[in-house]
């Protein structure tokens, strides 16, 4: 590969996922900074924005793709017992395919952030101001007993980050957003970073920052990228004779929520199959912002329980989510593939 040199002074920022838009947004108000977004995918096709069909594009190059190792306790109804995690790859990161459902969350959390020192994240002040939430527009009758979920929909179609924060500032002259860049490391000099090396179309090529490189790849990119550059534990960098810049505990206490996939029942109703999919649901999609394909993905409805491991009432540490889809339309093959979902498991509950 040539290596080319970029030589500007700029505010760096590596990804343009649901942290790194609302950055890149907020800090390019500041006419004297000069931004530069560096995402490794690219902008996602207009089927993204149909809310019915949230898991399509985890089946593309717009998902990252990470794949747990095989497990020995855990994992008994997946292939091989391994979990793979849908993480978005493209300008708008994981909300170019996730549920879009708007989960307020508990207000515990909120406060135990704002109390361990992350100012203005306590629950009277953490809701965004640019997301557009509704109402589900159209959702199965089964759920009439329980309350409807809300999700991020603009007028039916999906209202993530890419929509929220990116598009709106696009035109702004001091803010450059380069896709399809994969960074390869950091640059740092005396434990200072002064920019990035990255990777486009088959080229390397160096940025350099005058203020600072603010990195937002993701709870994976994120600590490899760091430990990439030489920041993270010393015997893990020593094992891949990478130079140490700094001992760090990088990547220690990481944690993702679990999850599985319950038992199934079946019922004798509506199913979002590929023959009930029609022409005219796409044209009152639209034109209108109605119909079928403005719901949340067949999410029906979502509860919050306690485990017998919690001891805090008010702080529920299970939440269950009510899917209805069909087994055997392209919806219930996408969800088993996401799932990775062992053939025991599928006959068993088929």
């Amino acid at each position: 590969m040539y290596q080319h040199t970029i030589k500007l002074l700029i505010q760096e920022k590596i990804g343009s996922g649901t942290a790194g838009s609302v950055i890149a947004n907020r800090i390019s108000k500041l006419p004297s900074l000069k931004v530069l977004v560096l995402e490794a995918g690219e902008m996602v096709p207009l089927t993204s924005q149909v809310p019915l069909f949230p898991l399509n594009l985890a089946l593309t190059k717009y998902n990252w793709n990470f794949t747990s190792v095989p497990s020995k306790t855990i994992a008994q109804g997946l292939k091989n017992r391994q979990h793979l995690t849908v993480a978005g790859k493209a300008l708008g990161g994981t909300t170019v395919l996730n549920y879009n459902l708007f989960v307020r969350g508990n207000k515990r959390d909120y406060d135990n952030w704002a109390k361990h020192g992350a100012t203005g994240w306590d629950w009277d002040n953490v809701f965004p101001y640019f997301l557009k939430v509704e109402d589900n527009q159209d959702y199965h009758v089964i759920r009439n007993v329980f309350q409807p979920p809300q999700g991020t929909i603009n007028k039916g179609a999906r209202w993530g980050a890419l929509q929220a924060y990116i598009n709106p500032v696009r035109g702004r002259r001091n803010l450059w957003i380069l896709t399809s860049a994969f960074v390869h490391k950091i640059l740092i000099h005396n434990k200072r970073a002064y920019g990035v090396e990255f990777e486009h179309k088959g080229k390397l090529y160096e940025a350099y920052a005058k203020h600072e490189v603010i990195v937002s790849a993701g709870v994976f990119n994120s600590p490899k990228l760091l430990m990439l550059s030489g920041i993270g534990p010393k015997r893990t960098l020593e094992k891949f004779d990478i130079p140490i810049v700094a001992d760090l505990p990088v990547g220690r206490n990481f944690q993702e929520q679990p999850s599985t996939v319950g038992m199934t029942f079946g019922v004798k109703t509506f199913t979002y199959s590929a023959e009930r999919v029609t022409v005219p649901y796409y044209n009152e999609f639209l034109v209108n912002g109605t119909g079928p394909l403005t719901a949340l993905g067949a999410i029906e409805t979502i509860g919050f329980v306690n485990s017998k491991y919690n001891d805090k009432p008010d702080w529920p540490d299970i939440e269950i989510l009510w899917i209805t889809l069909l087994d055997a339309s392209d919806k219930g093959r996408v969800l088993r593939h996401v799932a990775n979902l062992n053939e025991e498991y599928v006959t068993y509950n088929g």
